[in-house]
């Protein structure tokens, strides 16, 4: 549904003292009304309502926990207004094509694929099986999980992180000192254990020279 511009009205002042223009529009339905930016206005206020209740009466399921992880889902990978966007998004995870233009594939997939209530959608597990990089939600790449499983997923995703800065320092010359001084995070330990900690994760990536200690 559109609207049609019917005609050019006078301009009017706003408090800032700009001049704004004013336009009378048509909605299909048959309402007109002034409005400021035609372009931006797709029906009338009553209409806007009435196809919204029609959209959400779709597939009935609006107010499920279902649903809500699908809105979440497509929220921190698609707006970048979202907080967690800029560890989705911002990154390039994205939602397959399917899932992102319509709940009800999510919601069937869900269905045959081990969803109960309170369960976590994880996408990075497959994902990194199949070798997408990044991670995409689709019924390929995404399982249900226990919060636990997700508790283990997440620590070992921020670990491997954490390995992941320890050992491109370390390849930029730094030395094994000055990087446990600033990313080991046991507190309380001892310049040597510090040190060690670091060896072992430069031995792990196989990329520690004792010279560079």
């Amino acid at each position: 549904m559109s609207v049609k511009v019917l005609k050019h009205l006078a301009t009017k002042r706003d408090s800032k003292n700009r001049s704004i223009p004013q336009y009378l529009v048509k909605c299909e339905c048959g309402k007109e009304w002034t409005v400021s930016a035609p372009n931006r206005t797709n029906n009338c206020k009553e209409c806007s309502n009435r196809l919204g209740a029609e959209k959400r009466k779709t597939h009935g399921d609006h107010n499920t926990a279902l649903y809500a992880i699908w809105r979440s889902m497509k929220a921190r990978c698609n707006s970048p207004k979202a907080q967690s966007y800029k560890n989705y998004g911002a990154k390039g995870v994205s939602v397959c094509k399917e899932w992102n233009s319509a709940f009800e594939p999510f919601r069937d997939w869900a269905k045959t694929s081990g969803y109960v209530k309170g369960m976590h959608l994880d996408k990075d597990e497959k994902s990194k099986k199949l070798g997408f990089s990044p991670a995409v939600y689709s019924p390929d790449t995404c399982q249900w999980i226990t919060q636990q499983a997700n508790n283990k997923i997440e620590l070992q995703m921020n670990t491997d992180s954490y390995e992941k800065t320890i050992v491109s320092e370390y390849e930029r010359g730094r030395t094994i000192t000055s990087i446990a001084n600033q990313y080991y995070n046991g507190r309380g330990k001892s310049t040597s254990a510090k040190t060690k900690y670091i060896e072992s994760v430069l031995k792990r990536h196989k990329v520690w020279k004792r010279i560079r200690a």
